[in-house]
C-alpha cells in the first residue's frame, strides 16, 4: 500500500471548515466555514487573496455559478450572499429565510440560484435581479440538499421528513414526491445523463428512482447505518455510497449490483467522490485518512495520512491532478495525484488577510488602520 505525502496545508479559519469548491478554471480554491468567513485560495501561489466577511455566523455551503464570475453562500445566519468571484464583494444579499441554509447550487446555465433552510422552504432566485422568483414548499422537515438535474429543467430536495421531492422550476410545482425510506434523507445526486436520482437516507438504504415516472427501480441492499455521501462516476458507469458503518459500496449502474464493499476505513466515512477519469474514487474518514481507490482493479492504492481530527469533505479539480479536503481541525490539505510530494505548508499569519475594506463605512482611523495591519486590503489588488 502506498502511502501519500501533503502538498499543501490552508491554514486560515478559526473554527471547523465545512465546505470546499474549486472554480471551473482550478485557479481558486474557495472555504466556507464555521467562523462565519469564507476565504479565497490561489492554488498556484498557495495564498490567501481574499477574506470574505459577511455572515453573521457559520458559512454552511458555497457554489459557483458556471463562469465563475459569481459564488453563492448560504449560512447558519438564514442569508444567502451572492459575492463577485474575483473582487469578493457582495454584491447581493437574498434575504427571506427565516433559519439556516443547508445548501446553495446554480442551475447549469446560471440564471437561476436554489437555495434551501431549516425553515422547510425552497427558494429560487433570479441571479442577475437578486429577485426571490418563487418559494416553493411542500416538505414537513427541515430541507437538507436541493440539487439541479443535468438539463437545469427539474430540481431535487432532501428532507428530514424522509421524502424527496422532483420540482418544475418553471411552473413551480411538485412533480413527483419519492416516498420509501423511513428516515431523514442526507444526499440526492442526479446520474450524469439526468435519467436517475440517487438517495441515501439515515435508514442506511440507497434508492434508485427514474425521475420521469417517479418510481423506485431499485432499493439496494443497505448499509448498517446511514448514507451519508453518494457520488456517480463522471461516465456514469458507477455509483458509490458511503456510510457512517466506515464502508463504501461502489454499484454497477447497468443492473444496480454491488460490485465490491470496500473496506479499510475504521470510522465514519463522509465523503466520496471520483476523478474527472471515473478511474479513481477518493475517500475521507474520521479516522483522519483519505483512502484512493482504483475502479478498475477495485482495491485501495493509496492511504493519505492527514493527521487531521475528521475528515469531512474531499473534492477533485477539474483535472484531477489536485484533491482537496477539509477536516474539523480548521484546516484544507490539497494533495497531488501525481507527485504525492509535499511542496509547503500554507497559513495565514494575519487574521483578516485580504479582507476588502474599501468603501466600509464607519471606521475610525484607528479601525481602519488596525485592521490594514492585520491583512486587510483597500480596493480589488
Amino acid at each position: 500500500m502506498q502511502q501519500g505525502t501533503c502538498v499543501k496545508i490552508f491554514h486560515g479559519h478559526t473554527s471547523e471548515v465545512y465546505s470546499v469548491i474549486f472554480s471551473l478554471d482550478d485557479r481558486i480554491l474557495v472555504s466556507a466555514a464555521q467562523d462565519s468567513s469564507l476565504r479565497m485560495w490561489d492554488v498556484s501561489k498557495g495564498m490567501c487573496v481574499r477574506t470574505l466577511q459577511g455572515h453573521s455566523s457559520g458559512a454552511l455551503s458555497v457554489s459557483f455559478n458556471p463562469d465563475d464570475c459569481i459564488l453563492a453562500t448560504g449560512s447558519v445566519d438564514g442569508l444567502v450572499r451572492l459575492w463577485d468571484g474575483v473582487s469578493g464583494y457582495c454584491t447581493r444579499i437574498l434575504q427571506s429565510h427565516t433559519d439556516w441554509v443547508w445548501s446553495v447550487n446554480f442551475s447549469p446555465d446560471g440564471s437561476r440560484l436554489a437555495s434551501c433552510s431549516d425553515d422547510k422552504n425552497i427558494k429560487l432566485w433570479d441571479v442577475i435581479s437578486g429577485d426571490c422568483i418563487t418559494t416553493i414548499n411542500g416538505h414537513s422537515g427541515e430541507v437538507t440538499s436541493v440539487t439541479f438535474s443535468p438539463d437545469g429543467q427539474t430540481l431535487a430536495s432532501a428532507s428530514r421528513d424522509a421524502s424527496v421531492k422532483l420540482w418544475d422550476i418553471h411552473e413551480h410545482k411538485c412533480l413527483k414526491t419519492l416516498a420509501g425510506h423511513t428516515d431523514q434523507v442526507w444526499s440526492v445526486n442526479f446520474s450524469p445523463d439526468g435519467n436517475t436520482l440517487a438517495t441515501g437516507s439515515q435508514d442506511g438504504f440507497v434508492k434508485l428512482w427514474d425521475v420521469g415516472e417517479g418510481k423506485c427501480i431499485k432499493a439496494l441492499p443497505r448499509h448498517t447505518d446511514g448514507v451519508w455521501s453518494l457520488s456517480f462516476s463522471p461516465d456514469g458507469k458507477m455509483l458509490a455510497s458511503a456510510s457512517i458503518d466506515g464502508l463504501i459500496r461502489l454499484w454497477d449502474t447497468s443492473n444496480f449490483t454491488c460490485v465490491k464493499v470496500l473496506e479499510g476505513h475504521t470510522s465514519t466515512v463522509w465523503s466520496v467522490s471520483f476523478s474527472p477519469d471515473s478511474c479513481t474514487l477518493a475517500s475521507a474518514s474520521s479516522d483522519q485518512t483519505i483512502r484512493l481507490w482504483d475502479i478498475n482493479n477495485l482495491n485501495s492504492v493509496r492511504v493519505l495520512h492527514t493527521q487531521s481530527s475528521g475528515v469531512c469533505s474531499v473534492c477533485f479539480n477539474s483535472t484531477g491532478n489536485i484533491l482537496a479536503h477539509t477536516s474539523q481541525d480548521k484546516g484544507i490539505k490539497l494533495w497531488d495525484m501525481k507527485t504525492f510530494e509535499c511542496i509547503k505548508t500554507l497559513k495565514i499569519d494575519r487574521l483578516y488577510e485580504g479582507m476588502n475594506i474599501r468603501g466600509v463605512t464607519g471606521l475610525t482611523a484607528a479601525q481602519r488602520s488596525a485592521l490594514l495591519a492585520l491583512g486587510a486590503v483597500e480596493g480589488i489588488g
